[in-house]
């Protein structure tokens, strides 16, 4: 019997999927050799311009940023010069944009107040130590010191369109913004307020007061907590959240660094428990597109360093072999923050930030630039569809218990992961390899390790019986039919 399994599970798959190849247009759009730039936003005016948010600072953990505001009214083919938004004497970093009703623009500001005992921790392998004594002295000025309290998240209101803005007042700390669901009110997702976990925020406008809705927990804390969120409303109605999940110690190169998300049915008076999905990157960001489809960007720190989509007909099934590559030659892992536009059905403008070049020798040698890539959904080469049997299915139904697929990994190591949805699909949640497939080794001999191979396209393969009534435990019945 297991070696039929074995078998059977070879015949099946006669290739791996490839990752989806997009054919795309890039463009740097703002680079400046003594200015890092990062963190961009994208949203559309009620005018029809294009308005793309970012940071200018020095370094990523300088105490000068400001938001930095270009615009283009004709799809991105040309933009104008970037402009400071806002700019005051504290660190402003982020620059989320929602659009609220009535052509209402608001951007979502974070202002640092940094210390110089922040500075003197950091070690040399951090930044030189003349940059940091410099950073030191200048967090004690007199004006930097007279806005302290202005530390915190802000928002700020444009009625013109995005050309200038008014400050409101405190508001949800959201990299990319928020969403205005379809009954009007506005849903915006926040972070860096509880510990390891995100929170939802809602109000009816941008003068009301933002409720609190929910804090999300990391079931994976203290080691993964989350982040850096995002929100979108399908045309079902379906609200669908997204949220980094970052390693601490912090490692933004670990190879298990997927994205998780929540969702509501309900206009978000319920949600589902914290769902992994297959998507390795982050942070991410969510676009409806034309055809009511899901689309997620979000970065590739682990190499290939770049930027990455994936598109998902009902917003929580995501299929990794359908995964879309934009780039995978940025020249190291600063980068990504990738936020998506659509111009017209089916092409696409995503904009993210990396470096033009590279010194190993001094990381600090080259600056960071905001780029523009245009592609589209319709033009990009074949890769796997289970519509189309790019890759075949398994011709074997096992009894229902456990459904699992296995997470893309080259190695079985400990940061390898199988995913257990529940028999709806709807709530899933992940085990360590060793923990799901290690007790079926005894049991199946050497079919765990090639299931792990044939696993990397992130085919469900079926489901294993276990007459314990828990995944992983026992060898698969006599009765089995394969």
């Amino acid at each position: 019997m297991v070696k039929a399994f074995s078998l059977s599970l070879f015949a099946s798959v006669v290739a791996l999927a490839a990752t989806t190849k997009a054919e795309p247009e890039h463009r740097i759009l703002y680079h400046d050799p003594a200015v890092y730039s990062a963190w961009p936003a994208i949203a559309r005016a009620d005018n029809g311009d294009l308005v793309l948010s970012f940071i200018r600072t020095e370094q990523h953990m300088s105490p000068n940023g400001a938001v930095t505001l270009m615009r283009s009214s004709d799809n991105g083919r040309t933009w104008s010069e970037p402009v400071n938004a806002v700019d005051t004497p504290l660190d402003d970093r982020e620059g989320g944009l929602t659009v609220a009703p009535g052509g209402e623009l608001l951007l979502h500001v974070r202002s640092v107040f940094w210390k110089p005992e922040t500075y003197d921790a950091l070690g040399p392998e951090a930044y030189p130590r003349p940059m940091l004594e410099r950073w030191m002295d200048e967090v004690v000025q007199p004006e930097y010191l007279a806005a302290a309290d202005q530390d915190g998240s802000h928002l700020y209101s444009s009625d013109d369109y995005g050309k200038s803005w008014t400050h409101v007042g405190w508001g949800p700390d959201s990299i990319h913004g928020g969403v205005t669901l379809q009954d009007g009110s506005l849903l915006v997702t926040a972070y860096r307020e509880v510990g390891d976990s995100i929170r939802i925020y809602r109000a009816n406008n941008s003068r009301s007061e933002w409720k609190h809705v929910l804090t999300v927990d990391s079931p994976s804390a203290p080691n993964l907590r989350f982040g850096e969120p995002h929100v979108a409303q399908m045309p079902s109605g379906r609200i669908v959240i997204m949220t980094r999940a970052t390693a601490r110690p912090y490692d933004d190169r670990k190879k298990n660094l997927f994205l998780w998300q929540i969702y509501s049915d309900d206009n978000g008076a319920s949600w589902s428990d914290p769902i992994p999905t297959p998507m390795m990157g982050f942070p991410p960001h969510l676009l409806v597109l034309s055809d009511g489809r899901l689309l997620c960007s979000y970065g590739r720190r682990a190499a290939p360093f770049g930027q990455r989509v994936m598109i998902s007909k009902d917003g929580i099934t995501w299929n990794h072999a359908a995964e879309i590559t934009l780039r995978d030659d940025a020249p190291n892992h600063d980068l990504g923050y990738p936020v998506s536009i659509e111009t017209m059905p089916g092409e696409i403008l995503t904009f993210y930030y990396q470096k033009p070049d590279w010194n190993p020798a001094n990381k600090h040698d080259h600056t960071s630039a905001i780029y523009q890539t245009r592609w589209s959904r319709r033009n990009r080469s074949a890769g796997y569809n289970h519509s189309t049997g790019g890759a075949l299915r398994p011709p074997f139904h096992l009894t229902p218990s456990w459904y699992y697929y296995c997470r893309k990994s080259a190695q079985k190591r400990d940061g390898e992961v199988v995913r257990v949805p529940a028999p709806n699909g709807a709530y899933n949640r992940l085990l360590p390899f060793r923990t799901f497939c290690g007790s079926l080794r005894p049991n199946l001999g050497g079919v765990v390790r090639p299931l792990a191979r044939c696993c990397l396209s992130g085919i469900t393969f079926g489901m294993l019986h276990s007459t314990g009534g828990a995944p992983g435990g026992h060898a698969l019945p006599s009765n089995t039919t394969l």
